[in-house]
């Protein structure tokens, strides 16, 4: 793993990542555990609390135009559409609002090693993860 700059480190931890499940809105912080995700997965059949939350946006933390985002996260979405796993859309907010705000998509059910990949093949530095217990944790790749 590469050394993360401390100022990015807490840039992820302060992050508000949202998640639009069809009941409404939760907010998952890193640390936390998030009932409503936990919820929504029992409902589709899930024995554990276990999900990921990725971005396509800004690999390596290097803005991009908000045309290639778009494509990417895009292209994201419809790779999942095909796939096993629920996913539904998230936004991560950055509440000092020095980094645009990042659509995303909170995946259910996926094993660790598939999210780490999935997020790796989008040039991503990190994601935010649940064990079976559901405690969001912040993951560098």
């Amino acid at each position: 793993m590469a050394t993360i700059n401390p100022r990015l480190d807490e840039a992820f931890r302060q992050t508000a990542y949202h998640v639009y499940l069809p009941r409404g809105r939760v907010t998952v912080h890193i640390g936390e555990i998030q009932q409503a995700l936990c919820g929504w997965l029992t409902e589709a059949g899930f024995q554990h609390c276990c999900w990921s939350i990725i971005t396509a946006c800004n690999p390596g933390a290097r803005l991009l135009s908000d045309k290639d985002n778009g494509r990417r996260q895009a292209e994201l979405e419809t790779a999942l559409s095909a796939s096993q796993w629920p996913w539904r859309p998230s936004l991560a907010v950055d509440p000092a609002g020095r980094w645009p705000d990042e659509p995303g998509v909170c995946i259910g059910g996926i094993p660790a090693d598939q999210a780490r990949g999935l997020a790796a093949e989008y040039g991503q530095l990190a994601l935010v993860s649940a064990g079976i217990r559901g405690m969001a944790r912040l993951e560098y790749l």
